[in-house]
């Protein structure tokens, strides 16, 4: 990824664009996955894993979570992981990440249940570099296990 992609962040129109789909009838439901890991294959991008932030002003996992995680999951074959941040800062020892996968989830009861394992935390951007690189081996292992 080139530098400028690198500082692009969350800009007002974007936010004003999601935040007008909450107007829509409700019978529509809708989330927005943070960050999403594209493995390249023989030239061709394809979505590996998914990684969510969370973080203490979220209030936690709801129907539509559930629903897209199991989907990716189950349907698609995807890793969804869940970084819980008690910041919205970069990961330090006092307020590190904490790392779960999405393991299972019933979409059904309200609130919606589910289970997460939890992969553990980190507390710098190098230890997040190494949950990144151990991510990507999960999708490259995934991925191989898919074809055979």
């Amino acid at each position: 990824m080139d530098a400028k992609v690198r500082e692009l962040k969350g800009c007002e129109p974007k936010d004003n664009f999601k935040r007008n789909h909450k107007d829509l009838p409700n019978r529509y439901y809708a989330i927005d996955y943070d960050l999403v890991l594209i493995e390249k294959v023989r030239g061709v991008g394809v979505p590996g894993a998914i990684i969510d932030y969370k973080s203490p002003t979220d209030r936690g996992l709801n129907w539509s979570h559930v629903s897209a995680y199991k989907y990716e999951k189950d349907i698609n074959g995807k890793i969804v992981f869940i970084i819980e941040g008690d910041k919205l800062a970069l990961p330090t020892a006092d307020s590190p990440y904490k790392i779960f996968e999405f393991i299972d989830g019933n979409q059904r009861p309200n609130p919606p249940e589910f289970n997460l394992r939890k992969l553990g935390e980190v507390a710098s951007m190098q230890e997040y570099q190494r949950f990144e690189d151990w991510a990507r081996l999960q999708i490259t292992i995934r991925s191989m296990q898919n074809e055979a």
